[in-house]
């Protein structure tokens, strides 16, 4: 296995953009800026044909397996030249004898060394996993699952001690929490599924519990101690949990830090008196990778009433993961649906450059209030540096409305000190009769050497793109170039230009504006113009208006799904199926990578 050290692209060394744009005048920069770069899903030795990382385990490691059917008193452990075991520990040939509980087994399992704990397949167990540290990169610790059953082992939480009878609560099922001595370096996790019953409405009695636990717990304390380092998580499922959280303390460490092919369902809490429920929270980290993930329906239960307290409503608070203080963080080929805000939020609070290396590469982003958000939570300039986002799809924004408000927004930039926007798509947003609160991009506060380019916005039924100076922000040498962008409402302003000085340090040109809504569809300082007043306004020398289709609005998510995956032309029926993807039935109509080449055509 290898994980290594991920080398971003810097994004500093910018031209200066003045002078009506004519150092960006050729078009070249439209190839994806991190190919050459390492990544983790680089063909190395420990990925196979299909994507999935593959382990063999070192001569001396224990090979420990649990079974319903085991016993804890005549468990026994195996090393990987036994007879019993074969050519691979995952399906062993000849007869083992397992124990019964994960604390048994991992009583015998040895920091340091690369042990293997493995749960049966198609088998339930009730266990906190406490991951431990391995022997090396090539030698993980490993906790993964065993058999034939094309059904992953379910792991449901531990039921926490408690005073209050009337009240259940739940430990983490994934425990990395290491302080006082206690590292976890060099630790893998396959193949699982976590699964709280209690708060799936289908089958539990969720009012009968105050806290259901977390599905993941990572936290770094200490100084030199208390590090986690090198953890991959990879084709698990977490279901019905309240967060999952990797957070760092003190003065711990966290890096490189790998969630692949995962799938992170239906987080919730039950009142916002409990606090606010993500898919994924994540605090001061440096080194994550989320790859090939699928993200739905986390941070709400039922959609928020107007008239009465409802179980797990959903609120602005939640989304289906948010990043505070965060560097060198990639997002990629991820699917992200039906977050209760936010699909993947951004904040940086402890000023300048307080988190860095954020790339968002190739992601697709269904049915939520807010696609990408970059900014919010504080208004200091310059607070996220070398930043990426590239090729992502934002689309059927506003459709299930968790909250009850009416907006959908695509890509948000606050705050940036060097960044790109480059080649995404923001399209297909949903009509909200005259409440549309929608917009493909806003860019906001003090930002610096930002370039958006090649972006199409295409049927957002509001504002394609949002210009805001906040009193006292400074801008310089930002370009907004070569996009296409389409305005949704005739009565409404579609590039608003609501600057409270002027356009300084912001330099358009080679767009191309659609528009048949009117003749001013254009707004700078609240005022609404022509497009020939806007080129006066903004020097915007070299676009134009259009009548082209940037866009082929019959591309939907349903429609791909009908044409593509085989299944119903529905929304629904593509959501269901990105959830049912499995280690042991993965379907390549639901990769990121392949959906998006059908839009780009």
């Amino acid at each position: 296995m290898r994980f290594p050290k991920r080398v971003f692209i810097a994004l500093t060394a910018f031209p200066l953009i003045s002078a009506g744009c004519s150092l960006l005048a050729d078009n070249t920069f439209t190839d994806d800026p991190t190919d050459g770069f390492p990544s983790v899903l680089t063909k190395e030795k420990w990925v196979d044909d299909e994507g999935w990382s593959e382990f063999t385990p070192s001569e001396e490691a224990y090979l420990i397996y649990i079974s319903e059917s085991g016993d804890d008193d005549t468990g026994q452990v195996y090393l990987p030249g036994d007879d019993e075991i074969g050519e691979d520990p995952l399906n062993p040939v000849g007869t083992i004898y397992p124990f019964a509980t994960y604390d048994a087994a991992s009583e015998v399992a040895r920091e340091n060394y690369g042990d293997w704990i493995l749960f049966k397949r198609g088998e339930e167990f009730t266990a906190s996993l406490a991951p431990i540290s391995g022997l090396s990169t090539d030698y993980p610790a490993l906790i993964a699952a065993y058999g034939s059953s094309g059904v992953r082992p379910i792991i449901s939480p531990v039921v926490n001690d408690s005073d209050d009878t009337d009240k259940i609560e739940y430990s983490s099922c994934v425990s990395l929490f290491c302080r006082r001595g206690r590292d976890c370096i060099n630790s893998v996790i396959l193949n699982l599924d976590f699964y709280n019953s209690a708060k799936d409405p289908d089958l539990g009695d969720p009012e009968n519990t105050s806290s259901g636990g977390m599905g993941i717990m990572a936290l770094g304390e200490g100084s030199e101690e208390g590090t986690i380092q090198n953890i991959l998580l990879e084709g698990c499922r977490f279901r019905y949990f309240d967060n999952n959280t990797i957070q760092k303390l003190s003065d711990g460490v966290i890096e490189n830090f790998i969630i692949k092919r995962c799938q992170i369902l239906d987080n919730y809490k039950y009142t916002t008196d409990n606090g606010h429920s993500q898919g994924l929270y994540c605090s001061y980290i440096d080194g994550l990778f989320l790859i090939e993930n699928v993200f739905d329906h986390n941070g709400w239960l039922n959609q928020a009433s107007s008239t009465e307290d409802l179980l797990g409503e959903g609120t602005m608070f939640n989304h289906n993961t948010y990043f505070t203080d965060c560097s060198n963080v990639e997002f990629y080929h991820n699917i992200s649906l039906r977050p209760s805000s936010i699909h993947h939020k951004f904040t940086a609070q402890n000023g300048e450059a307080s988190a860095t290396n954020i790339e968002m590469n190739r992601n697709i982003l269904v049915d939520g209030e807010v696609g990408i958000s970059l900014g919010g939570n504080d208004s200091t300039p310059y607070r996220f540096k070398d930043i990426l986002v590239y090729g992502n799809l934002v689309t059927e924004q506003g459709r299930t409305r968790p909250t009850n408000r009416y907006l959908g927004w695509g890509i948000d930039v606050q705050d940036w000190d060097g960044g790109y926007v480059l080649n995404n798509l923001v399209v297909n947003f949903y009509d909200q009769g005259d409440n549309n609160n929608n917009y493909g991009f806003s860019l906001t506060g003090g930002f610096r050497d930002v370039i958006v380019k090649n972006n199409k916005v295409w049927d957002v039924y509001g504002t394609a793109l949002h210009l805001y100076d906040r009193d006292g922000d400074y801008r310089e040498n930002n370009a907004i170039t070569y996009n296409y962008l389409q305005g949704g409402l005739s009565d409404k302003s579609w590039v608003k230009m609501m600057s409270v000085y002027d356009l300084t340090g912001v330099s358009f040109c080679h767009n191309s504006y659609s528009y048949d809504g009117g003749d001013e569809p254009f707004r700078y300082d609240d005022e609404y113009c022509t497009f020939k007043e806007w080129t006066e306004l903004s020097e915007d020398r070299l676009s134009e208006m259009s009548t082209e289709d940037f866009f082929d609005s019959d591309r939907t998510i349903a429609l791909y799904n009908s044409t593509m995956a085989g299944g119903e032309e529905s929304i629904d029926d593509f959501i269901d199926g990105c959830r049912a993807q499995s280690p042991y039935d993965w379907n390549e109509a639901y990769e990121a990578g392949n959906i998006l080449s059908w839009f780009n055509e």
